[in-house]
């Protein structure tokens, strides 16, 4: 049994040994959403791709995996009143649209927390950018994030497995920095 693996079993147990809950097998229970942000529209990935002019200035929550972020802002989205260092844009996958919180440390905690398929839903009120990005290089539309729920961490079989092939597809490449 390999060393991760073994310590994955170890926090687990004392994860159960100190009474917090632990994700079920056949799957997470999904958390509701707050009592605060109950008049918040939901709207799926698939609505925002394709018609996000549609819920402008309106008060939305929308779920899906974390896709990464980014502290260094484009030009146009600085220009909007957003600023380097002090914002950050969170990515959720099947979407463009950036989901643009202040940093605080409990963002900073959450950042450092998150990996890549974590579900997580974002509320917020969608807005347009004040400057146009060139020739189409950007979304026009941003999500001005009041809170960040995380709902569910990724599976640890198929994130080994996403591993596993990402490796398996690289073996043949020169760039021998994606098997690390």
């Amino acid at each position: 049994m390999g060393t991760s693996r073994m310590m994955s079993w170890l926090v687990v147990g004392v994860l159960v040994w100190i009474g917090c809950p632990v994700q079920a097998a056949d799957g997470p229970e999904e958390l509701p959403v707050p009592e605060k942000y109950a008049s918040y529209q939901e709207v799926s990935t698939k609505e925002l791709k394709l018609t996000p002019e549609e819920f402008e200035r309106d008060r939305i929550h929308v779920k899906g995996a974390f896709a990464g972020f980014t502290v260094s802002l484009p030009r146009y989205v600085e220009d909007s009143g957003f600023r380097t260092g002090r914002d950050v844009a969170l990515a959720i996958a099947g979407t463009a649209l950036p989901i643009l919180v202040r940093k605080d440390d409990d963002m900073n905690t959450l950042m450092l927390a998150l990996k890549r398929g974590t579900t997580i839903r974002a509320f917020g009120r969608l807005r347009e950018f004040r400057q146009e990005p060139q020739k189409g290089s950007g979304p026009k539309f941003y999500l001005d994030c009041t809170e960040v729920q995380v709902l569910a961490t990724p599976d640890a079989k198929s994130h080994a497995g996403s591993i596993a092939r990402a490796r398996a597809l690289a073996k043949g490449t020169r760039n021998k920095r994606v098997l690390r």
